[in-house]
């Protein structure tokens, strides 16, 4: 804790020790007025002192949180008139200061995380409705409509943890991997292969994938390799450099399952698979039903 003294007639102010490390004051010696608003911030000098100047005036005590001029630490104020002359005028000033950077910056965090919250938020809300939507356009029977759009809402929340977890940063690939693809596989460590480069995801492109790992998750257990124990899935996941840019290069292969016919007619499912990273990530999935396995590959913008 910094204390300092301001004479007001000699306009003088010292202080302990710490005070003259807090701000940066080098040697410590007594300053100024003048010098000792010089070491507040520019940003915050005038609130300062327009603070401390109400004090003088109405004899209330000083409260004010403001910056370093030198190390931009947040420092928090305290202090009141403590002597006065014989007209009540003051004529010295006691004030108090402590660091309080460590707080201020955990504040500034969790406002922004709130942003971050609030904006994913209304984006899922957004997507809940056009899955919904969707997924009723494909089916009129409620059971089947509420298992698939479960499904697809559980899909969210996973990649919603993930990401809430590591502060709506990043996630890396292989742990999205694991939560959407891990309930749906008879033994995930016998049947999922992954060759994969060490891949970091943003929000959206987590979202976006997750949607898409979770499709093909499902139709493996109802119709492909994770429909019997004999079934595999392998998943390569590279970077490569496009136009300058690092771009995620990944394809899922199935195989060992049951023989595969394409489908009569592509339901939401199959359109979610392969459109759901376009609008996020420029890019469309390619599906093909070979008879040993569906494989399915990012597509390159054109």
């Amino acid at each position: 804790m910094a204390s300092w003294l301001w004479d007001i007639s000699t306009e003088l102010i010292s202080g302990n020790d710490t005070f003259y490390r807090m701000f940066g004051v080098q040697p410590p010696r007594p300053l100024s007025a003048r010098k000792f608003f010089m070491t507040v911030h520019g940003a915050d000098r005038k609130l300062a002192i327009g603070r401390l100047r109400r004090a003088l005036a109405s004899g209330k005590e000083y409260d004010g949180l403001f910056r370093t001029a030198k190390s931009g630490r947040w420092l928090l104020g305290r202090g009141r008139v403590h002597e006065r002359d014989a007209n009540g005028k003051p004529t010295v000033f006691l004030g108090i200061n402590v660091d309080v950077t460590d707080a201020q910056l955990a504040s500034d965090r969790t406002r922004l995380l709130l942003r971050e919250l609030n904006h994913r938020v209304k984006n899922t809300l957004a997507m809940l409705q056009s899955l919904a939507r969707q997924t009723l356009r494909q089916t009129s029977d409620p059971v089947a409509f509420m298992d698939a759009f479960a499904g697809r809402l559980q899909s969210l929340s996973e990649a919603h943890g993930l990401l809430r977890d590591h502060e709506w940063g990043v996630i890396r690939l292989k742990m999205l991997l694991e939560k959407q693809i891990m309930p749906y596989a008879i033994d995930f460590e016998q049947q999922v292969e992954v060759h994969k480069d060490e891949v970091q995801l943003g929000p959206d492109q987590a979202v976006g994938l997750g949607l898409v790992l979770h499709e093909l998750a499902t139709n493996a257990r109802k119709y492909g390799a994770f429909s019997v124990p004999s079934g595999k899935v392998v998943i390569t996941a590279r970077v490569v450099v496009e136009d300058g840019q690092d771009v995620l290069n990944m394809t899922w292969h199935e195989m060992g399952g049951p023989p595969v016919a394409p489908a009569s007619r592509r339901g939401f499912g199959s359109v979610l698979i392969e459109r759901s990273l376009d609008k996020i990530l420029g890019s469309s999935v390619h599906v093909e039903y070979l008879p040993q396995g569906v494989t399915a590959a990012r597509r390159p913008p054109r």
